[in-house]
């Protein structure tokens, strides 16, 4: 069998993302160009990728029976790095996109934007045992042209939960169209992240993410919001200018959001130090 991966295509002798549900059927997931051939001897079962790189699942028997195949992608690049079944055979498939793809592989459209050509965003989305799309989510650059990431592997715990972790570099939401989560690495540094995702509907919608500490907006206009699990009684925020000079120290927190007005200060660049649960959080603010 030839189950995916021609000359024409990047999966060419690499690893592929794997995955087994429990009556033994094997689940393969990668990204392809140009044209794709999934059982060489029917050619109605080639793909044609509509940019640069599309991801492709595909379902095999435990025999080898190339059983369906399924085309996700737009216009421009995309990546898959990891596939995962749960327990109730469902699938799920993590990595990161540009533009604007439609998640959905049957006749409907879920169309998921990185906001913009050749912006970058990390994507979870699941799929039933026949390959029927359930739904996806998106983590999106913070208007941070820089900003780079991508969802590297995934679990699903006893609740039904989906866990995904990665690195980004830059700002990313993790929250997109809701309640902002910020994380924000150092200019050039990737981090890593572990999101927690709850939701059996169409759309995800975050449960945690860690780091522990996001600052929303960044850049900033007039005010800042720094979010965290629970500030303690003995937590402290700092902000300090580029130079090292502490400009103004904040203490008696409580809640999970602390805002701070800094409409007085010239445009520039500062830095936040959060000391949070005896750990720092430190993040450039523009």
């Amino acid at each position: 069998i030839q189950p995916g991966g021609t000359t024409n295509s990047g999966n060419y002798g690499l690893k592929r993302p794997m995955t087994i549900d429990s009556k033994g059927n094997i689940f393969l997931a990668y990204s392809f160009w140009e044209t794709e051939k999934f059982y060489p001897t029917d050619s109605k079962l080639s793909l044609t990728s509509a940019g640069e790189d599309d991801l492709f699942i595909e379902k095999i028997d435990s025999t080898g029976k190339l059983i369906w195949v399924k085309q996700i992608g737009g216009g421009q690049s995309d990546n898959l790095f990891d596939i995962q079944a749960d327990p109730s055979d469902n699938i799920y498939i993590t990595g990161l996109f540009n533009g604007d793809v439609d998640f959905d592989p049957g006749e409907k459209n879920f169309l998921l934007s990185a906001g913009g050509k050749w912006r970058t965003s990390i994507f979870v989305s699941k799929y039933d045992n026949n390959g029927n799309f359930a739904w996806a989510y998106n983590a999106s650059r913070n208007g941070d042209l820089s900003s780079y990431g991508l969802g590297v592997d995934l679990a699903t715990d006893a609740s039904g939960n989906t866990i995904a972790v990665g690195t980004y570099k830059g700002s990313f939401d993790f929250n997109p169209g809701k309640s902002p989560v910020i994380l924000t690495s150092p200019e050039t540094i990737e981090n890593c992240f572990i999101l927690k995702l709850g939701g059996v509907t169409n759309a995800a919608k975050i449960v945690e993410t860690k780091e522990d500490v996001s600052v929303f907006p960044n850049p900033f206009n007039k005010e800042i919001t720094i979010y965290t699990n629970e500030f303690k009684a003995n937590d402290r925020i700092n902000l300090y200018s580029m130079y090292g000079h502490l400009m103004s120290s904040y203490d008696h927190l409580s809640g999970n959001k602390f805002e701070i007005d800094l409409s007085h200060l010239p445009k520039g660049m500062y830095v936040v130090e959060v000391i949070n649960n005896n750990s720092k959080f430190n993040t450039k603010l523009v």
